[in-house]
């Protein structure tokens, strides 16, 4: 599945490196350009984001 494609390329990686969520077609296989990939690739980054300001609770 692509989520878990795009969650296994983060792992190790630097913070920085989910900017290349805005681009998922350079490391995830299964591709569709024209429907959910970017859109997938955008939730998450949004998600990481939003994490990373809300801090500990």
């Amino acid at each position: 599945m692509q989520h878990e494609e795009v969650l296994d390329y983060l792992v190790g990686q630097p913070l920085d490196a989910i900017a290349d969520l805005h681009s998922p077609g350079d490391f995830v296989d299964d591709v569709d350009r024209f429907t959910g990939a970017t859109i997938r690739g955008n939730k998450i980054f949004s998600a990481i984001q939003d994490g990373l300001n809300r801090g500990i609770y």
